[in-house]
């Protein structure tokens, strides 16, 4: 037994057979006017066989674009979008370039070396010392998530001028790092204790003094 799938392969798995032979039959019609009017019809269809494409703001060009690809591109009809062009006549797509810049220290990532790179093209000044003392907090934060707190500024600042392949000079008594992450969770937490504590106060002396309005009543 033969099937039609091994002579004509559907062009469009998710509109089924029945719809690329309802296209195939169109294209024997020789009005044209006839040929968009089923066409349309055609169209309906497909949208109530995938409801879902009715989500998107241009469902109805999608669907007129599947009719053209059904049809192998020489479905000659009234399209209200212009017929979409084969995948070979189509402009090659730039490929995506990545950055691939190898950070030196893993420990740092890219980040840093970016910032240190952007760093060596300031003058010297106050804005500069600003800025090299933010890359020297990051970098700090870096080794803290590493669980090495004992790292000290002199060694920071070797590691910015290797990152810097020796054009930054700076030492560990230029820098100015922050010593301990504030910790917001435990100062949060500790307020919202002494505000539960605050509260659980307030309700024992509301009930004292309501027991003792109740005893002095009964006396």
């Amino acid at each position: 037994m033969e099937y039609s799938i091994s002579e004509h392969p559907l062009k469009l798995r998710e509109f089924g057979r029945n719809i690329q032979s309802m296209v195939e039959y169109a294209k024997t019609i020789e009005d044209k006017e006839m040929r968009t009017r089923i066409a349309h019809e055609i169209i309906r269809i497909m949208g109530n066989l995938n409801p879902s494409l009715r989500e998107n703001p241009d469902y109805k060009q999608k669907l007129w674009d599947a009719i053209h690809v059904i049809g192998d591109y020489s479905l000659d009809i009234e399209s209200p979008f212009p017929v979409p062009l084969r995948p070979e006549e189509e402009a090659p797509k730039e490929r995506m370039g990545y950055f691939r810049l190898k950070p030196r220290y893993r420990q740092y990532g890219v980040n840093v070396q970016l910032m240190i790179e952007k760093a060596l093209e300031m003058e010297d000044g106050e804005f500069k010392s600003a800025y090299l003392n933010l890359i020297a907090n990051t970098m700090k934060q870096f080794l803290r998530n590493m669980d090495r707190e004992t790292t000290p500024e002199s060694v920071i600042a070797e590691h910015m001028r290797d990152l810097s392949k020796g054009r930054l000079v700076v030492s560990g008594e230029d820098l100015t790092i922050n010593k301990a992450p504030v910790n917001y969770h435990n100062n949060n937490g500790k307020s919202n204790r002494n505000k539960n504590n605050n509260r659980r106060g307030s309700k024992n002396n509301n009930k004292n003094y309501g027991r003792g309005r109740k005893n002095g009543r009964r006396k």
